[in-house]
């Protein structure tokens, strides 16, 4: 056996298990920095394109802090991938503008490790059992979304539960048909619904009840979760606590606490989740830090910075990456009493705009009765 097989089947055992996020912040920190370690050693040995990119700039001895990452925008540029890493499934795609999108190729087992990350993810919400969630897309099935990442990341969950994805082949989100879905699992007893989507389909999910005075009584039984951001519709854009507020009172929740909301990139493999208290916990087989903007030199907790990762469950490339997002990096006990790291988005680089995966999905145009995206 390799010593890259031992390190997949380490990530693996951790990605597939149970209660991951109540490990001690002690255990999570040991499995990071094995798993990160092994992942770089790795990929030096098995993507000629990361080796020589590492030997430019890189030395393993300063610690997975140190480690050389990708900008992203390289993946608008090159194809990059693990020489073994087999058949390539899907090759996924960011939006974008001026044509410029990353393509980033997916093996079988980084789409497993994908589907397990999500399955982990939603630990945060609650456990269910596939016979008690049924869930409602604000977008495409998973077939439908094609090559475009985060729509497809949502659609994973009809591999897990029951699932009514409410936008058609054409681009249109059936606003009635959603709220008929809902209202029909909440007559179906001990049924909770999930309501998944980018935040401007709730937003127009919310208009839509309000001008049709639609009531609907969520109160414990319904948990929204939201992500892709609001691209283009950033005028429309929504405070987070009143957005929050604002799709509580709509849907007729017991608590803000059930409106979550979700982070992931296409140069990432894995999806992080908030949990009650609104924090995102990162999943101990992914690496996050803050990184300097001005020399790229490794930030301490709780300092501004861009956001860099070393994401354990790429086999088909590296993903060890320097992203466009501004944010900070935490650990310690959150409120809702687990352990671990936390991150925080606080806002994209400010440059040259390239859009993101919500761009696919947010150019309504309304027709009778729905909302049309093109």
């Amino acid at each position: 056996m390799t010593h890259s097989s031992i390190k997949l089947s380490k990530t693996d055992d951790v990605i597939f298990s149970e209660n991951i996020f109540d490990l001690s912040l002690e255990q999570q920190d040991m499995i990071t920095n094995e798993l990160s370690s092994d992942t770089v050693t790795s990929m030096l040995e098995r993507c000629p394109q990361y080796e020589k990119f590492y030997s430019s700039f890189g030395n393993l001895r300063e610690g997975v802090s140190h480690c050389p990452k990708i900008p992203t925008t390289t993946f608008k540029l090159a194809d990059i991938k693990s020489s073994d890493c087999g058949v390539i499934e899907k090759w996924c795609l960011s939006s974008g503008t001026s044509g410029l999108q990353s393509r980033i190729p997916r093996n079988r087992l980084t789409l497993d490790r994908l589907l397990g990350s999500v399955r982990s993810s939603l630990q945060l919400l609650r456990e269910w059992h596939e016979h008690e969630l049924k869930i409602i897309h604000l977008g495409p099935d998973n077939e439908s979304a094609g090559d475009v990442w985060f729509p497809f990341v949502m659609g994973l969950t009809e591999l897990l539960y029951p699932t009514a994805s409410v936008m058609d082949s054409s681009g249109a989100i059936h606003l009635s048909t959603a709220i008929e879905e809902i209202n029909d699992a909440l007559a179906t007893t001990n049924l909770h619904v999930g309501i998944i989507g980018p935040p401007f389909a709730f937003l127009q999910l919310c208009k839509f009840a309000h001008q049709n005075n639609i009531v609907i009584k969520g109160l414990d039984r319904i948990t929204t979760v939201t992500g892709g951001g609001w691209k283009r519709l950033s005028g429309d854009m929504i405070p987070q606590v009143q957005f929050r507020e604002m799709i509580c009172h709509y849907l007729g929740l017991n608590s803000v606490s059930q409106v979550r909301d979700a982070f992931n990139q296409v140069e990432l493999n894995t999806l992080i989740i908030e949990c009650e208290h609104h924090r995102k916990h990162v999943p101990p087989w992914l690496y996050v830090q803050t990184l300097s903007p001005s020399d790229l030199q490794p930030l301490g907790d709780n300092q501004l910075g861009l956001l860099g990762y070393i994401d354990s469950s790429c086999d088909s490339y590296p993903g060890i990456i320097i992203s466009d997002d501004i944010g900070i990096v935490s650990r310690g006990r959150c409120d809702c009493g687990r352990y671990g790291v936390f991150m925080e988005i606080v806002r994209r680089v400010e440059r040259g705009f390239q859009g993101g995966c919500a761009l696919a999905l947010d150019r309504p145009r309304v027709t009778e009765g729905e909302i049309r995206f093109v």
